[in-house]
Parts: C-alpha cells; structure tokens; sequence
C-alpha cells in the first residue's frame, strides 16, 4: 500500500486531514469522537465570534459611530457604511485629491503676496543626501522677500529692450523689440555696433529714453558662433584678477576695458547733453557678466561718464555668470540687479564648470550635467574661499515651480541679498539648462504677471496686448 493511499485511509477514518491538521486550533490535529465533541466546539466558538462582536460594536459607539464618522468625513477614502462595498482604488485616490485640491487657496488672480510661502518645502541650509539631490531652485530664495510689481514692471521694460541686441541690424532690433513694445521708438538708438576685435565687447546699442529720463546701454549675450565669445567665458583661474579688495572674471574684464575706451565716451555725451538722466547697462548671459563688471567699474571711476552721482549708475543683468566675489557682490548690490529665472543653470556653475561643460560635444551635454549634478550633490560644503566668484549684486530670482508638486504658480519675484550659499546647486531641470536661460522666455512669462490695475499705463497695456513670441 503506497504512503498516500495509507494517509486518505487516516483521513477517512478519523475526519480530519492529519497533513495539515485544524488550522484554526494552531495546526493541532483533533480527533472525532463520534461528533459529539466537534458540535460542542463549534457552539462555543460561535459564542465566542458573538461576543467578540458584541465588544467591536461598544467599542465603535464609545469612539463615535463609524458611519458618523463619514458623515464628518464625506470625501476620506476607506471609510465607509457597514453593509456597503468599499470604494475602488480609483474612486478613493479621486476623493482623496479632490479634498487636497479643495484644501488649496484659490490662487487665480491673486498676487504672491497674498498666497504666501507656507507652501514651499525644503531646508535651504539642509546637509541631507536626499535634499541635495531632490533641490528645487524655488529654495534659493525661500523666505526672502517679494519685489515690489513697480520693480518687475522696470525689469520688464528693460528684458524687453535687451532683446534688441539680438538684432544683426537696425531693423532687426526695432522688429524685435516692437514685438512686444509697439510704443518703441528706433529714433532713440543712437549707437549700435558690433565689434569683431578680439577683447572687444559683445553686440550692444545705445539708447536714450527721454521720457523717463534714462541713457541705457544693452549687451547681447553668448554667441554660438563666435569663438571670441567663448574665450571671454571661459578666460578665467580663482584668484587671476583682483579689483577693489576682491576678485572679477579675468575674461569679462577685458571686453570691460574695451568699453570704457570705446563706448564710455559716448554714454559721457549723452548724459552731459542731457543733465539730470540715470545711466542703466543691462545685459544678458555673457553680456550680462560684462555688464555688472562695467556699472562697478563706472561706480569707482564716474569721471568716465562725466561724472555724475554714483546713485544713477545702475545694472540690470539677466542670467549672469559668476563675475565677482562675495564681498564686491554686497559691496556693489546697491548699484547691480541680477534677474536669475527659476531654475537657470549658468549663475549656479563655476566658471570652470562652464569650460568643461562646452569643451565637450553637445551628444555629451546630457552626461556632463548629470555628471557635476551628482558631484554637487556629494559635496559636503563649498568652503570659504574668497577667491569665488558669485552672481553679481543684489538678486530678483522669479519663481514658478512648487518643491515637491506639480504644476505652476503664478509668477512672483523674490529680493536675494548675495549671501555664501545661495544659487550655489545645479537644479537637475530640462527647463535649468534651457528654457529658463532665455530672455525671451522670461519675457513672455512676465505677460502673465498679476499686473495690479494702478501700474495698467499705456505703456504697458499695449506690452500685454501684444502675443507671445
């Protein structure tokens, strides 16, 4: 007789598997005894299952009824009636962000000084693995405060103006900058070049605004196809070139010397036939670097320009490079404005950085970021040295994104004092190494600014009304 056989006999005989036994007595086999026995079990494990219920239902009114408890609680997911089937997956993840999205303020409309911060998450001074990791660059400038919409309506102007520089001509640069300002007038550029000389500066023009009394110079940024441009970048060792108790961009500094011989004479002109007017050197990228080194050569000699008050002497530079140390970066704040766009990536890298970043093929681009992102993030701390070179200046970084959420805000901008710290980590975003480095985009963006109804004047009622490009 085979074993199984011998086993099915065993179970026949005494009504129980003895393979796997009563799994509800601990695995432990039971014998019949006639059935007797086995009636009497089940009668008292019945009485047992009645009390326990007993006991749940007490405890369910001594906590509050648990269909009072949807009741309070319409949309929680996994609450529920007795008798009813529960809700899918599907059903309950659609409550439950219904009520998240319920929780939200409704933001349309409304400027970001009624919203506030409390939404923002992160610790910007966090030495955490996965906070470095996981950075959103809306944490650079989390608890700083909101710029005035008067000082985004004058960065505006000029973001659009700068487009001009752009320009191969006098047509382009009117075309360019009409497209978002119709009231431009193309009979206030009194210069526009293009220097091909090496140490020469970037594609400027000069412009005179005499209704609000403002001679203004516009750089143009980096051009790919001009290698002279790539050697201004790149020019540059920690320590090369010191000014006024700190140190600049050694290569910066050479289209910096360029202009004042070439281009200070002609702002001189202007300002001294126009008494009374500011001077304003607005730049981007590239441009924007030779811009904030320009204004704080002109702050410390203003003789060039015909020596006017230090106080009209001012900088407006989008997406700049590193220029200068810590210490000419909060010297010089009161005289030059950085516009850092969200989670744009040339203000957050070294110089060094940079130059290995475009010493590769652009098929590498992708790795070679990845790569200095990883680094950055391993890295305990940047040290004290006073030979880095920060942004320039006081800093307006515009902020869209929520850390830790999708979607977008309406757009805000925040005042940044130069401080160690700060814009130092690479923000691991399509938009960090693309979008958010173009001028124009920022731009179109600001379009969409929750404009209050005071600052509405002809001028920029007619940027609104024009489409985005």
């Amino acid at each position: 007789m085979g074993h199984e056989e011998k086993e099915q006999q065993e179970v026949a005989a005494n009504g129980v598997d003895v393979r796997f036994g009563d799994i509800e007595n601990g695995g432990k086999i039971l014998e019949d005894h006639g059935g007797e026995e086995r009636e009497e079990e089940e009668e008292e494990e019945e009485r047992e299952r009645h009390l326990r219920r007993q006991n749940l239902q007490e405890e369910s009114k001594g906590k509050g009824d648990h269909v009072d408890a949807k009741k309070k609680n319409p949309g929680l997911p996994g609450v529920q009636e007795f008798g009813k089937e529960p809700p899918s997956f599907r059903t309950s993840m659609k409550k439950l962000w219904s009520n998240k999205l319920q929780k939200q303020p409704q933001e349309e409309g409304k400027s970001w000084e009624e919203i506030g911060d409390e939404d923002l998450i992160g610790d910007m001074h966090g030495c955490c693995l996965p906070k470095k990791i996981f950075w959103k660059g809306s944490l650079d400038s989390q608890g700083c405060p909101t710029a005035s919409s008067a000082q985004v309506k004058d960065i505006f102007r000029h973001c659009i103006l700068v487009l001009g520089a752009y320009g191969t001509d006098m047509d382009s640069l009117e075309k360019a900058i009409k497209e978002h300002d119709p009231s431009f007038n193309a009979q206030n550029v009194v210069a526009f070049e293009q220097p091909l000389e090496p140490g020469g500066c970037p594609p400027y023009f000069v412009h005179v605004d005499h209704e609000r009394k403002e001679v203004g110079m516009y750089i143009r940024g980096l051009n790919l196809l001009h290698h002279q441009d790539y050697i201004t970048l790149m020019n540059n060792r920690k320590g090369e070139k010191p000014f006024d108790g700190g140190y600049i961009h050694h290569g910066m500094s050479v289209p910096v010397e360029w202009s004042i011989k070439h281009v200070a004479p002609v702002l001189k002109h202007h300002l001294l036939a126009n008494q009374g007017y500011g001077l304003t050197i607005v730049g981007h990228s590239l441009g924007a670097g030779v811009a904030a080194l320009l204004t704080t050569e002109l702050v410390k000699h203003p003789e060039e320009v015909g020596g006017i008050d230090t106080e009209r002497i001012r900088a407006i530079v989008f997406a700049p490079p590193r220029v200068m140390s810590l210490e000419l970066a909060i010297k010089y704040s009161p005289h030059v404005n950085s516009v850092i766009y969200q989670d744009d990536f040339l203000p957050r890298v070294s110089t060094q950085s940079v130059k290995r970043l475009f010493l590769m093929t652009f098929a590498l681009t992708g790795p070679v970021v990845f790569v200095f992102w990883v680094i950055q993030a391993l890295r305990s701390s940047y040290g004290e040295d006073v030979r880095r070179l920060y942004p320039p200046g006081k800093i307006y970084h515009f902020v869209y994104k929520q850390p830790g959420r999708l979607g977008h805000r309406p757009l805000r901008a925040r005042v940044v004092p130069s401080a160690r710290g700060r814009f130092e980590r690479l923000v691991l975003s399509s938009s960090g190494t693309t979008s958010n480095h173009f001028v124009l985009t920022l731009c179109n963006h600001l379009k969409t600014y929750n404009w209050p109804g005071h600052l509405k004047d002809s001028w920029l009622t007619g940027v609104l009304n024009t489409k985005h490009t």
